[in-house]
């Protein structure tokens, strides 16, 4: 049985970058780093949150990049 689950990575400078370019929904990483537990409040309530900030990701996904050829007449 596969299972799927949802973390909040967060990536700072030239690692943000390469996440903004390289990776979007569905797509397969590798990530490294600390985890952070904070708290917040909503309507009086207080809420905790645990967040991954990234010192390394590793990109798992192999982009297919699919080329045109030109037809010869």
């Amino acid at each position: 049985v596969e299972t799927t689950q949802w973390h909040r990575v967060i990536a700072w400078g030239p690692l943000a970058t390469a996440c903004k370019k390289y990776v979007g929904k569905g797509s397969k990483i590798c990530v490294q780093g600390r985890l952070e537990t904070r708290t917040y409040e909503v309507k009086g309530d207080t809420r905790w949150i645990t967040e991954v900030i990234a010192t390394s990701i590793e990109f798992c996904d192999s982009k297919k990049v699919k080329s045109k050829k030109k037809k010869e007449a």
